[in-house]
Parts: structure tokens; C-alpha cells; sequence
């Protein structure tokens, strides 16, 4: 992804998991690690625990990538 593409989609407040793989360079499943891990803040949207839906805060990509 390129860099003034990033900087647009990380204009936005919540991204998904799928972008921030696409951003950060890792699959998702290291995504969800990283929220687990609590390196990277998470907003569960889905309907329970059982199947979270996770947006991730913006900010805390930007925190994770040293920005």
C-alpha cells in the first residue's frame, strides 16, 4: 500500500482487521494477536465474544507503526 494511501485510510477513526493486515504487512490472524496482546486498540462491533467484529483505532496503528 502506498504511503499517501495509507495516510488517507488512517484519516478515518476505526479501520478493520483487514486493512490493518494490509497496512501493517501481516496476515490477519497476527492482528488479532496483536489486539489479544493489547499492542493494538480494538472496538468489538460484532454481536458477542463468541464471533468479535473488531475495528481498530486508528491512533493506535499510527502508535504501532512509531508514527
Amino acid at each position: 500500500m502506498e504511503r499517501y494511501e495509507v495516510e488517507s485510510v488512517l484519516s478515518s477513526a476505526l479501520v478493520s482487521v483487514s486493512v490493518v493486515a494490509l497496512i501493517l504487512g501481516i496476515k490477519r490472524l497476527q492482528v488479532y494477536k496483536l489486539i489479544e496482546a493489547g499492542k493494538l486498540e480494538a472496538v468489538n462491533v460484532g454481536a458477542g465474544q463468541q464471533r468479535p467484529r473488531y475495528r481498530i483505532k486508528c491512533d493506535s496503528v499510527r502508535n504501532l507503526m512509531g508514527e
